[in-house]
């Protein structure tokens, strides 16, 4: 079964409903991906994979 995108973003809104934090966005996108990662279509898991690398760039700042 895919995880539908909209389930996707609630799991993000609700994250951030106290503010933009680059690692929790991470932490949760790891989650995600450890918890439904075969759910996943191939643009989702683009997506996630690129938000779990937020909290690697902001050893680079």
């Amino acid at each position: 079964m895919t995880l539908a995108s909209g389930e996707l973003a609630v799991m993000f809104e609700r994250e951030l409903l106290g503010g933009f934090n680059p690692t929790r966005v991470s932490r949760l996108a790891t989650r995600i991906y450890q918890q439904h990662g075969l759910e996943l279509t191939p643009k989702m898991d683009g997506i996630i994979l690129t938000l779990m690398a937020m909290e690697e760039g902001q050893s680079l700042n």
